[in-house]
């Protein structure tokens, strides 16, 4: 009798809460959480999953949660990185290129040279065996004039992208894509191709490639 009589308190206690207060609880929750994500606009980018990623020089890959990919095992004095993925839109306006920091590199990263950095000499991309057109290369931070990041799209196989004394942080380039219309049609398949000839074993360790259908 005595356990009916409490569980009769608490039930109606229970039904004042549900009825009295969550309503005006849920709002605020709501409100607050709008806000929050009015704030927070859409990535403009999409993450590509290699289907596959190769390297010449026979370093392999293990894919990590957030869609970039850790380099283990050999680490070639040069090496062509070659990554295969479908477009997941047409129209491609933009491409990221990030080389990431992470603990198993000398000072992070983002490369796998002795001191951390990289050495990104080119960068071309095909979509079905037709070549974009990549201009405008801009980059979170050049190492000098002479290792800057538009020295990935020229004719010069030795010269390229570097960022000391940068390490340990997260880096990335994003190039316009001056004709998007060449990433048109069902089943287009993207081909980055990535050479590291600057500097010996400058191999980029945690690589991670995005697409933008946005202009730049």
């Amino acid at each position: 009798a005595k356990y009916e009589q409490d569980l009769s308190k608490l039930t109606a206690e229970a039904e004042r809460y549900k009825k009295e207060e969550v309503p005006a609880k849920l709002r605020q929750w709501l409100e607050k959480n709008r806000a929050k994500k009015s704030q927070e606009p859409a990535s403009p980018w999409t993450v590509l999953r290699a289907e596959p990623l190769v390297s010449k020089g026979g370093t392999k890959f293990e894919r990590q949660a957030d869609g970039s990919y850790l380099a283990t095992g050999p680490n070639p004095d040069f090496d062509t990185y070659t990554f295969v993925a479908p477009a997941p839109f047409e129209k491609i306006h933009a491409v990221r290129i990030e080389a990431l920091a992470h603990e198993s590199m000398v000072k992070g990263g983002p490369g796998r040279a002795g001191n951390g950095n990289i050495g990104l000499s080119d960068v071309a991309i095909t979509a079905n065996n037709t070549p974009l057109k990549l201009a405008n290369p801009r980059a979170t931070f050049n190492q000098t004039d002479n290792l800057h990041v538009k020295l990935t799209i020229d004719e010069n196989k030795k010269s390229g992208w570097a960022v000391d004394p940068q390490f340990g942080k997260d880096h990335a380039a994003v190039y316009e894509v001056a004709n998007p219309e060449a990433v048109a049609g069902e089943n287009k398949r993207l081909t980055f191709t990535l050479g590291f000839n600057v500097n010996t074993r400058h191999n980029i360790g945690r690589l991670r490639i995005s697409v933008s259908s946005r202009p730049a």
